[in-house]
């Protein structure tokens, strides 16, 4: 077996045919060569790059999933109740995250006042918990989080 023909069963990006093998394995333009193991533009050398690096960390099981699930280090996966970011524990005597829990901390012992712009309904997630202060301390305690938890600052 040549070696092309592994390259293109190992590689499903890999053209070995004639017809093709001016073309960009990506996006079908015209190939600038053979770009960490694909033939492919300049274009897409750097989508292919990025590719690779998944798949090698994927197959030395060192793959995270992109976003929330980075902080997932084989830790229990419970959710916060105020944003729905991975939990780390028991805090204020509310399951959250350690932004939530220091968000929360934070905010009781300045004694904040915090104002919303809009409604003061804000969606409150993971992704745009820092958005609104008013509303994600809203949030914090109609979750139950305890004021009373919160020891003051000296």
């Amino acid at each position: 077996m040549k070696k092309d023909d592994r390259e293109s069963r190992k590689n499903p990006l890999v053209y070995s045919n004639e017809e093709n093998s001016n073309l960009c394995a990506v996006c079908g333009d015209k190939a600038s060569g053979n770009h960490y193991g694909v033939l492919s533009c300049e274009g897409c050398k750097a989508k292919i790059f990025e590719l690779q690096k998944i798949r090698k960390k994927r197959q030395n099981h060192e793959y995270q999933y992109k976003g929330l699930s980075d902080k997932v280090s084989g830790k229990s996966k419970d959710l916060c109740v105020v944003c729905g970011d991975i939990a780390s524990g028991n805090h204020y005597k509310v399951l959250t995250c350690e932004g939530c829990k220091s968000f929360f901390r934070r905010s009781i012992q300045k004694k904040a006042k915090y104002h919303c712009v809009r409604s003061g309904n804000c969606p409150i997630t993971a992704k745009d918990r820092n958005k609104c202060q008013k509303c994600r301390l809203d949030k914090c305690l109609q979750m139950g989080m305890d004021v009373n938890s919160v020891t003051m600052k000296q």
